[in-house]
């Protein structure tokens, strides 16, 4: 068995318990489940991860695909103004993760702007994103 799966088991046990002191009752339906359960992820033979990691995978590709797809329509948006040149420049600067702070001196250089410029709009266009953001994982929902 995998270790999470017996960790998973361990802690499914300890529910199933509890739920018998506190008067739940167990049907067949359930106990059936729970057996088809159990013998699917202790066949070896499936090769099949614990639930919670499918489910931190399945979560994690969902989270991404909303990023991107917000990325997306925020880049939509710019477009629809006529502002690609100035998309492509905030872009890295957008959502961070790189762990340095955007150089506006550079940033204002390239686009003929002040630093101070620079700022507003990037605070905008971050604003604009979470917001995208929001809309998408209410639609995800």
């Amino acid at each position: 068995k995998h270790p999470r799966m017996l960790q998973v088991e361990a802690e499914i046990e300890e529910i199933r318990e509890h739920t018998k002191e506190v008067g739940v009752q167990e049907t067949a339906v359930d106990r059936l489940e729970w057996d088809l359960t159990t013998t699917l992820f202790n066949d070896e033979s499936l090769d099949l991860e614990p639930p919670s990691t499918y489910h931190d995978e399945r979560a994690y590709e969902e989270v991404e695909s909303i990023a991107e797809r917000s990325e997306e329509l925020l880049e939509d948006e710019f477009r629809l103004l006529g502002k690609e040149q100035q998309f492509g420049l905030l872009r890295p600067a957008l959502v961070g993760g790189s762990g340095r702070r955007p150089d506006y001196d550079s940033m204002a250089e390239q686009s003929g702007r002040s630093a101070a410029t620079l700022r507003v709009d990037l605070f905008r266009a971050r604003q604009r994103y979470r917001q995208i953001v929001r809309e998408q994982l209410e639609l995800a929902a």
